[in-house]
């Protein structure tokens, strides 16, 4: 049982890597995002202004500086909701390392783009072989399978063996050797009992295991 806790703990463990890894790629692409918008926004308001000028001036019409002003309010809506998944995202971040929410953090860097190079079949081979929650159910697996033997075991006598010395002064000196026989009461019924519940509690933990 400490041994498949200890597998829960680095199931977590990479579980909070994988998630913080995850939530960085998001920020990232979030602050890419929005950063590229600021500048097509920034284009739009130009595009909206040159429009209004030329439509004051009779060298345009209005139906140029309403689509201009529609495709600017579009790209600010837009900006607004990647702001707000940034912030969300960096929140996250900052749980994750276990920092305040409202920390600032730096604009990430460029990331390098990198190749996978193992094939489905190696990566499933590594995670079967790896993979600290199959190594946690197979540890349930193998204590439920020893319980099974105990529960087994249940059917014989216990036996103890004692020994005895004593020294009463004058008196002689005393040895006593013993045997102890414990018999199961219910012999057949609370034993099979224990061996079902072992049983099924076996059979649980191989079937948690296979899923």
């Amino acid at each position: 049982e400490s041994q498949s806790d200890f597998q829960e703990y680095q199931s977590v463990r990479l579980l909070v890597l994988s998630k913080l890894k995850s939530t960085f790629h998001d920020y990232a692409f979030l602050t890419k995002s929005a950063g590229i918008l600021t500048k097509s926004k920034k284009a739009l308001d130009e595009l909206v202004q040159v429009a209004g000028s030329r439509y004051k001036t009779g060298s345009g019409n209005q139906q140029d500086v309403l689509r201009a002003q529609v495709e600017a309010s579009i790209i600010e809506a837009r900006l607004l909701a990647i702001e707000q998944k940034k912030q969300s995202a960096m929140a996250q971040l900052n749980a994750l390392l276990n920092r305040a929410p409202e920390m600032h953090l730096d604009e990430p860097e460029a990331i390098a783009k990198s190749t996978l190079t193992s094939s489905y079949e190696q990566l499933l081979e590594l995670a079967v072989k790896n993979s600290p929650m199959l190594k946690a159910r197979q540890e349930l697996v193998a204590r439920d399978k020893l319980n099974l033997d105990l529960a087994h075991r249940q059917y014989y006598p216990d036996v103890t063996l004692g020994a005895y010395y004593g020294n009463s002064g004058d008196l002689p000196e005393m040895w006593q050797l013993r045997v102890d026989f414990k018999v199961p009461l219910y012999f057949g019924t609370k034993q099979n009992y224990g061996v079902i519940e072992s049983t099924h509690n076996l059979s649980r933990a191989q079937r948690e295991n296979e899923a």
